[in-house]
């Protein structure tokens, strides 16, 4: 029984065991589990707070690497400014470096053209003066052969042959004195011819040297004629020279007749503001466009029988086109002018008057840049205000050709305000759409000024040195291009037919050459655009022939080739209204 007892003790204790052990094996478990969850929880904790640390610190590298990319953002715009007004002052440098190699290259050739002129007219005179000095030296030499033969033969032959010897010295002393007469009108006539080459060289006309060699020639002539005759005379068997000359012979017998003194203005070039091609200028005559676009046609209504009336002698067989320029910015009326201009093919395109003074259009016009013909704007300005610069360049941004008059000229204030307006408006090169931009400068050339200032002083008065200097400043920018349309000098453009100007046509066309040639020079004949309606800011009367025969004939004066002249008056506006 005892060891029934023991044997059942132990199998209690070996059970009891076996029921402890997965007791404290849950136990030990589940410490384990809530030291890992406190490990867990630690760890998520520290987890987190990394978490935090690391987007604090993205956080502050961001705003610094934002700092960074604006101070060097700012430094790039900083420096690509100051590269630009480098690019700017190097270009204008640039220019005038052109400019002052072009007067001394014009100024050298002057000089030599000048000197060889010279040269060929002290030769002429010193010849004129040799003829001169080798008829005096044989009158001389004539004179006291005859005294001594007449001498000796008048002792020898006695009074009997006195009266053959009074009539033959009767003969030879009005031969003398009809002589000194003769030479006395023909220095008249030279003084005459001399004075009327001197009017026409004030009247521009013609070629100076050509006339100064003629009128030398014609001198040289006279004497040789004279030398034959005083030959003749010594050759002819004449009775012999009495032997004592009366008084009167030498009374009216005179010393070398002194030549006329030429003016400078004689081995200068004509005062036309440009000549290249001094002393033998290209014949106006011969130069004209093949075609003519005509960049500025102001019409009444929707109709162009007046433009076509006043062009129909002049270039109407050679016009390609015409810009037709508008007043109204209204959209009916003007989808009613191109609707009724839209059948003539001659359009091709229309500069509408738009308000862009008042800055960007809050309901932009429905007007198509690609429509035809193509529509583009123009505006006045006045006054430098930031809402016209926007107005323009917004404008310019959207594909429209900006056509700008201004009313410079009359001081330094409005060259000022034009040349502030074109710096900030017109300094990109291309719109958004990558597309260059065309800026049109009108009433610039030529600008306006009164008739009553002699073109002599105009050459040193300060509107005219204002003017030269803002052209080639204007001149740099690259996008910017010059109408020639008639000025605004207080009179109607004067008459003027093909080939034959009016007094006052041929003066117009002195004072637009010395406008046209500094324009010439800083813009080159790319960037000139002709014309034939005045600018709209002034009140100029003008007929489209009368302006168009001053125009071809002041450019064509100005020495520029055949595909110049086309470019002023077709290509440029082709390229710039058409493309």
């Amino acid at each position: 029984m005892k060891r029934v007892g023991h044997r059942l003790d132990g199998e209690m204790r070996e059970r009891d065991a076996i029921e402890e052990s997965p007791k404290r094996e849950v136990q030990h478990l589940r410490s384990q589990l809530i030291t890992i969850g406190e490990q867990l929880k630690s760890s998520i904790r520290r987890t987190a707070d990394a978490e935090q640390l690391a987007q604090t610190a993205q956080s502050r590298e961001r705003e610094a690497i934002a700092r960074a990319v604006s101070r060097q953002q700012e430094e790039i715009k900083r420096y690509r400014q100051q590269i630009e007004a480098m690019e700017r002052q190097f270009t204008k440098a640039e220019s005038d470096i052109r400019m002052l190699e072009r007067e001394r290259d014009n100024a050298e050739e002057e000089a030599e053209a000048a000197k060889d002129a010279v040269r060929k007219c002290k030769q002429v005179i010193s010849d004129a003066k040799a003829r001169e000095e080798g008829l005096e030296e044989g009158r001389r030499l004539g004179m006291m052969r005859g005294f001594s033969n007449g001498r000796l033969k008048g002792w020898k032959v006695g009074r009997q042959d006195g009266f053959e010897e009074g009539r033959a010295y009767g003969r030879q002393e009005g031969r003398i004195a009809g002589e000194g007469d003769g030479r006395r009108v023909e220095r008249n006539r030279v003084m005459a011819e001399f004075d009327r080459y001197l009017d026409d060289d004030e009247d521009g006309e013609g070629d100076s040297f050509k006339r100064t060699q003629n009128w030398a020639e014609s001198v040289g002539q006279s004497f040789d004629e004279a030398v034959a005759v005083e030959a003749s005379s010594m050759q002819s068997s004449s009775p012999p020279i009495p032997p004592l000359p009366s008084p009167g012979i030498a009374v009216r017998r005179k010393g070398p007749k002194s030549l006329p003194k030429l003016p400078l203005s004689v081995f200068t070039p004509p005062s036309t503001g440009a000549s290249d091609k001094f002393p033998l200028p290209p014949s106006p005559s011969a130069v004209h466009p093949q075609f003519v676009i005509d960049a500025q046609v102001q019409i009444e209504g929707s109709s162009l029988d007046t433009w076509k009336a006043e062009t129909v002698d002049s270039f109407g067989s050679k016009s390609d086109g015409v810009v037709v320029s508008l007043a109204s910015a209204d959209v009916q009326d003007v989808r009613k002018v191109v609707e009724g201009l839209s059948g003539d093919a001659s359009i091709i395109a229309v500069s509408i008057a738009f308000p862009l003074e008042k800055g960007v259009p809050a309901s932009p016009p429905q007007f198509q840049t690609s429509s035809s013909p193509r529509i583009h704007l123009s505006t006045t300005v006045t006054e430098s205000s930031p809402n016209h610069v926007e107005g323009i360049s917004w404008a310019l941004d959207q594909g429209y050709v900006v056509d700008v008059h201004s009313n410079v000229g009359k001081d330094e204030a409005g060259w000022e305000i034009l040349e502030d307006v074109v710096d900030k408006a017109a300094g990109s090169l291309k719109d958004s759409k990558g597309r260059r931009i065309k800026y049109i400068l009108a009433n610039v050339l030529p600008p306006p000024h009164s008739l009553s200032l002699p073109i002599v002083k105009l050459l040193t008065h300060p509107t005219y040195n204002a003017y030269q200097s803002h052209i080639a400043t204007l001149s740099l920018y690259s996008n910017v291009y010059l109408k020639f349309l008639p000025p605004a000098w207080g009179e109607p453009t004067p008459q003027a037919a093909t080939n034959d100007l009016s007094k006052e046509a041929r003066e117009w066309k002195r004072r637009v050459k010395m406008y046209l040639g500094p324009a010439v020079e800083a813009f080159g004949y790319q960037r000139i655009i002709f014309g034939t309606s005045p600018s709209p800011v002034t009140s100029t009367q003008s007929k489209a022939g009368y302006w168009y025969e001053i125009a071809r004939e002041s450019l064509a004066e100005l020495g520029l080739e055949q595909e110049d002249i086309d470019a002023v008056f077709s290509g440029n506006a082709k390229t710039v209204y058409g493309a």
